[in-house]
C-alpha cells in the first residue's frame, strides 16, 4: 500500500519522532561504580562516540557553538558534584575549582566540536584527581553529554542503559508481563487496570488493589519504574506477588505465568449514525494495522447501507488528541490509508549528508474513501502533526480541535556498547505543501475552543505550553502561522476523578460536533465539502453555546450579551483596586480590576486575563460584561498561594478586551510573604522488643521497628511533617512500612514515626532517609547504615536523643526582595557551623559558588548578578555526601522587562 521514495538505511535501531524533551535519568544504586570498574573518564568515550555521530547527521550544523555547548557539559557537571565550581572571568577565559584547587582554561580556541572535547579532557584531567571516591565517573559522563546536547535542541539526549530499553519497548507495543496499569497511589503500588485476557484478568486482580511485594522485596515507596522492571519478564516464567484489597483481613499471594502483553495504541468505537471512532493513542509498531483491522471490524458492525457496493460506515473520526508521537513509517502507513498516491512527508535532514526525502503514499484501490476527520489538541505532537498535516495539506479531510504542539523534528536512536543509546534530532519534517511545522503545529480547519464555569471561570484561550517554549527550541524559516477556516466556543464540564482515569470511551463534546458534520457530508466527501457542511452545523451549534453561556452567566449578574455599536473608538479607563497586594503563603488572595467606559458606545463582552512573572498570576480572567457609556464596573479573581512560596515580588498585567479586541493594560505588585519555616532534624532507635530479642539491634531475619523522631528546631510550625525511608539494599531487606504521616509539630516540639523491616543479609545495609514537610517542601535527605554489631536503641519517644547534628538555617542578611539594578550585595551567615562540610549557592539554575566550611561562625558576602524579575537563590549545606539541606530566598530584579525575559526562560 506504501510506497518510500528516495528511503535510505539509517544507522541505529529505529527512527522515531517522541515528543517528550526530556527523560528521566536514573542514578545508580551504587556510588563508586565507575571508579570500581577502573573507569577512565578522561578517555571520553561516551563523549567522543556523541560528538562523532553529532558532526555526521545532526540536522542544523549552525546550532553546534562549541563553546557553549562546553559549558553545558560543565554546568551539568556542576550540579553532579558540589564542589566542582566554573567562573566566568571573561574574555572566554573560566576558572575551575574543585576542593580548593583552582585552575585557568582558555575557550577562545574553542571553535570546533573536536577542540571542544579536548577543552573538556583538560578539564577532568584537572578534576579527576581531586574527586572523592564516592563520584561515579560514568555518572558524570553521562550527565556531561547530556549537559552538552541540553544546548541543541530540547529533544537530543543521552538515555541511560534503562531508560534506552523502556524507550525501545513503548514503540514495540509488545513485552512479556501481566497485564496490568499501575499507578502510585497514596503512596502505594496500585493496580490502575488489569487488561482482559492477560495473566492479571485470569488471576483476578482488580482495579484499586495495592501491589505490597514483588517475589521477596516490599514495594514500599518502590519507585515504578523498579516494579515495572519486576514484574516484567521473559515469557512464560513465573511471579509472585502480594495484595493488600479492601475486605481481605491480611495480604493474598498471587502466583501467575507472565505471557506476552501487548499495548494496545488503538481503540475503537462504533458510534452512532454508523461512524468508526478511531483512538490512536501513540505511533508502535502495529499501529497502522491494527487502524486498519478496527475499521474492518466496525464495517462488518455497522447497519448496511442501501446501495450496492456502499460503504456500511458512514464516516471516519480519528482521534490523536494528546499523541505524543512514535515511529515515523507508521505515521505515513497509517496516512497512506486515507490518501491517494502522492507525498505525505517531507524529511530534511542535516550534517554532511544535508538533503530532501520525500515519503509518499502508494495508489492503492483499497484506501478507505470515507469522509474523515481528525480530532487534534496542544498535546498532539510529531507523528500525530505530520498525519493531520498530511490530510488537511492533501484536502482529504479536516482538522477539528485546537492548534497542535509543533514539533517537527525527527530523532534517531542509536545504541551504544554500554547499553546506553543516543536520541539525535537529524531531520525536521515538511508537510506535503513544503511548510514546516516546528515551534507553531497544524492550525485546525476548525477550532474549538471549550469554556469552563466556576469559581475561577475558564473563558478565553489559556497559555499552552507548547515546542516553542521549550528550552533551544529548534526554529525553521519554512514555518507559517495560519488561521482556522471556521471557530467555535462550547461550554464544558470538568471531568471527573473516574473519568479522568477511566480507559473507556466517552463521548464528549468535540466527538459530538466532529460526528454531526460527517453525517451532513455526502458520500466520498473531502475537505471543501466537509467545510461546506461544517458552517450551518457549527452555525447551529454556535447559536445554542451562545444561549446557554449568557443563561449560565446571567445567574451569576453578568451580561455577557454581544451588542453591535458604530461611532467614535471606543475607550477604556483601567485601573487596579489596589495599587499593590500582599498576601501569606497558603492563603487565597482576591484581585481587583476596575474599567470604566470613557466612550459613549455601550461595549459588550468586557474582560480582563492576566499574565505574571510566576505562573500563580497566568490566564486568570476578570469578566466585566456588558459597559453602558460612563459606566464603571468591578470584576475579581482569585488565586491561593502555595503554602510553600518563598516570601517574594511578583508583577502581574492585566489586558482588557472587548469583543477580543484588546483595549488596554494594568500593572500591579502583589508581594508574598512567606510562613515561619520550620527546621527540622532527626534522632531513631531500634525497637526489636516485641518481634526480637530486644537488644537495640538488627539481627539476622529480625524484623524490627525503625523509630524515627523529628524535632522542629525553627520558628515555624510543621504543617505536613513526613518521614520516608527508602530500600537501598535490594533483597538484604524487606521493607514493611517505609512512611510515616505525622501530626504537626509545633517550634520546639518533636513527633515520632514508626517504620518497619526485616533483615535478610548479614551485611550491611542501607537506606535513603528523607524527612520533610510535605505543605512545605523543604526536604533533607540522608543516608542510614545499619551494621549487624551495633545497637541503637530501644528507646522509648521521651529517650530518643538527637543523633544527627542539625544543619543550621542559612541566615539571609536581606533588607528588601526587591531591587532596581541587576547587581546584589547579598550578606549570608551560619552560627555554629562546625557541623556543615560545604555551602554552594545557586542562582536561579547557575552555580556561582562553593566554598568549604571549617570555621564556628560562617559569613560571607556574595556579589550576584540578577535576571529581570524574579530570582531564586539557593543555598546548599551539606553535613557528609549524604545529608543535604537547602535554604532559598527569592529577590526580583526590576532592571528589564520581566515578561520579556519569563518568556526567554521558557524557550
Amino acid at each position: 500500500m506504501m510506497r518510500l521514495t528516495a528511503k535510505r538505511v539509517l544507522p541505529g535501531i529505529l527512527l522515531t519522532l517522541c515528543m517528550a524533551p526530556a527523560v528521566s535519568l536514573a542514578r545508580s544504586n551504587n556510588p563508586g561504580d565507575g571508579i570500581a570498574s577502573g573507569y577512565d573518564i578522561t578517555r571520553l568515550p561516551i563523549f567522543n562516540r556523541s560528538v562523532l555521530i553529532l558532526k555526521e547527521q545532526y540536522v542544523d550544523p549552525s546550532r553546534m557553538k562549541p563553546a557553549e555547548m562546553l559549558r553545558g557539559a560543565l554546568s551539568a557537571m556542576e550540579r553532579e558534584i558540589p564542589s566542582f565550581l566554573v567562573s566566568e572571568l571573561g574574555n572566554d577565559l573560566i576558572e575551575v575549582s574543585i576542593a580548593g584547587k583552582r585552575s585557568k582554561f582558555d575557550l577562545s580556541g574553542v571553535d570546533s566540536v573536536w577542540k571542544m572535547s579536548f577543552a573538556l579532557r583538560d578539564v577532568l584531567r584537572f578534576a579527576v584527581p581531586n574527586l572523592g571516591s564516592e563520584v561515579d565517573l560514568q555518572e558524570l559522563e553521562y550527565a556531561a553529554v547530556n549537559g552538552m546536547l541540553s544546548r541543541l535542541d530540547p529533544h537530543s539526549m543521552l538515555l541511560e542503559p534503562k531508560d534506552s530499553s523502556e524507550m525501545k519497548l513503548s514503540t514495540v507495543g509488545k513485552f512479556g508481563g501481566l497485564g496490568v496499569v499501575i499507578s502510585i497511589r497514596d503512596g502505594g503500588l496500585t493496580i490502575i487496570s488489569p487488561i482482559d485476557g492477560t495473566p492479571a484478568s485470569r488471576a483476578g486482580l482488580m482495579a484499586n488493589d495495592k501491589v505490597v511485594r514483588i517475589g521477596d522485596e516490599s514495594t514500599v515507596n518502590m519507585p515504578i519504574d523498579e516494579a515495572v522492571d519486576l514484574l516484567r519478564g521473559p515469557v512464560g516464567t513465573k511471579i509472585t506477588i502480594w495484595i493488600e484489597r479492601k475486605g481481605l483481613r491480611e495480604a493474598k499471594k498471587v502466583v501467575m505465568k507472565r505471557a506476552e502483553i501487548k499495548v494496545d495504541s488503538v481503540q475503537s468505537k462504533l458510534l452512532a449514525g454508523n461512524i468508526a471512532y478511531i483512538k490512536v493513542k501513540q505511533f508502535q509498531r502495529n499501529t497502522t494495522a491494527d487502524v486498519a483491522d478496527a475499521l474492518a471490524k466496525m464495517s462488518k458492525k455497522a447497519k448496511k447501507s442501501k446501495g450496492k457496493g456502499k460503504s456500511s460506515l458512514q464516516g471516519v473520526l480519528l482521534d490523536l488528541r494528546n499523541n505524543p508521537g512514535g515511529l515515523l513509517d507508521q505515521s505515513v502507513t497509517l496516512a497512506d490509508l486515507f490518501l491517494g498516491e502522492g507525498p505525505v512527508v517531507i524529511t530534511q535532514e542535516g550534517g554532511r549528508r544535508a538533503d530532501r526525502h520525500e515519503l509518499d503514499a502508494g495508489d492503492d484501490a483499497s484506501d478507505i474513501d470515507l469522509p474523515l476527520a481528525v480530532l487534534v489538541n496542544g498535546g498532539s505532537a510529531s507523528a500525530s502533526e505530520i498525519v493531520s498535516g498530511a490530510i488537511k495539506n492533501r484536502q482529504r479531510g479536516i482538522v477539528i480541535g485546537a492548534q497542535t504542539f509543533g514539533k517537527g523534528s525527527v530523532q534517531q536512536l542509536i545504541d551504544y556498547p554500554d547499553r546506553s543509546a543516543l536520541k539525535l534530532t537529524i531531520g525536521q519534517y515538511l508537510t506535503p505543501g513544503n511548510e514546516s511545522i516546528q515551534s507553531v503545529g497544524i492550525t485546525p480547519d476548525i477550532q474549538l475552543q471549550p469554556m469552563l464555569l466556576g469559581d475561577n471561570p475558564n473563558l478565553i484561550p489559556d497559555t499552552v505550553a507548547r515546542e516553542a517554549m521549550l528550552e533551544s527550541a529548534l526554529s525553521d524559516s519554512r514555518t507559517k502561522k495560519r488561521s482556522a477556516a471556521l471557530n467555535l466556543s462550547f461550554l464544558k464540564e470538568a471531568p471527573s476523578e473516574k473519568e479522568r482515569y477511566s480507559n473507556d470511551i466517552r463521548l464528549d463534546v468535540e466527538m459530538e460536533i466532529a460526528s454531526a458534520i460527517l453525517l451532513a457530508a455526502p458520500e466520498k466527501a473531502r475537505a471543501k465539502e466537509l467545510l461546506e457542511v461544517a458552517g450551518p452545523v457549527l452555525k447551529k451549534w454556535a447559536e445554542k453555546e451562545e444561549r446557554k453561556l449568557v443563561k449560565a452567566l446571567a445567574k451569576e449578574k453578568l451580561d455577557w450579551g454581544a451588542y453591535q455599536n458604530e461611532g467614535e473608538p471606543a475607550r477604556l479607563s483601567i485601573e487596579s483596586i489596589k495599587p499593590k497586594y500582599s498576601v501569606l503563603a497558603g492563603e487565597e488572595l482576591e484581585l481587583g480590576i476596575k474599567v470604566t467606559n470613557l466612550g459613549t458606545n455601550k461595549l459588550s463582552r468586557v474582560y480582563g486575563v492576566s499574565r505574571g512573572t510566576s505562573a500563580n498570576f497566568f490566564d486568570l480572567e476578570f469578566l466585566i460584561g456588558a459597559l453602558e457609556p460612563g459606566e464603571s464596573k468591578v470584576a475579581k479573581a482569585k488565586v491561593k498561594m502555595p503554602s510553600g512560596t518563598l516570601t517574594k515580588l511578583d508583577e502581574v498585567e492585566v489586558k482588557v478586551y472587548s469583543n477580543e479586541r484588546e483595549m488596554g493594560q494594568v500593572l500591579f505588585d502583589v508581594e508574598t510573604q512567606a510562613l515561619a519555616k520550620p527546621r527540622l532534624i532527626y534522632s531513631m532507635a531500634i525497637d526489636d522488643r516485641k518481634y526480637g530479642n530486644g537488644d537495640g539491634r538488627v539481627d539476622m531475619g529480625e524484623k524490627v521497628k525503625l523509630r524515627v523522631a523529628l524535632h522542629n528546631r525553627g520558628e515555624g510550625k510543621a504543617l505536613k511533617p513526613v518521614v520516608f525511608l527508602k530500600n537501598e539494599s535490594g533483597d538484604k531487606v524487606f521493607l514493611k512500612r517505609g512512611r510515616a504521616n505525622l501530626e504537626p509539630i509545633e517550634p520546639g516540639a518533636s513527633g515520632v514515626g514508626e517504620l518497619e523491616f526485616t533483615r535478610k543479609s548479614e551485611k550491611d545495609i542501607r537506606f535513603a532517609l528523607e524527612y520533610y514537610d510535605a505543605e512545605l517542601g523543604s526536604v533533607s535527605r540522608d543516608e542510614i547504615v545499619f551494621p549487624l554489631n551495633k545497637s541503637f536503641g530501644p528507646k522509648s519517644t521521651k529517650e530518643l536523643q538527637n543523633e544527627v547534628p542539625a544543619l543550621h538555617s542559612v541566615k539571609f542578611d536581606l533588607n528588601t526582595h526587591a531591587i532596581e539594578g541587576e547587581s546584589l550585595e547579598l550578606p549570608l551567615s551560619i552560627e555554629k557551623s562546625h557541623d556543615v562540610k560545604d555551602v554552594y549557592v545557586y542562582v536561579n539554575r547557575e552555580k556561582v559558588f562553593y566554598e568549604n566550611v571549617n570555621s564556628e561562625q560562617w559569613k560571607k558576602t556574595l556579589s550576584l548578578k540578577l535576571r529581570p524579575g524574579g530570582n531564586t537563590i539557593s543555598v546548599f549545606t551539606t553535613l557528609n555526601q549524604s545529608h543535604t539541606h537547602v535554604d532559598r530566598v527569592n529577590v526580583f530584579s526590576r532592571a528589564g522587562d520581566a515578561f520579556r525575559e519569563l518568556l526567554k526562560i521558557s524557550r
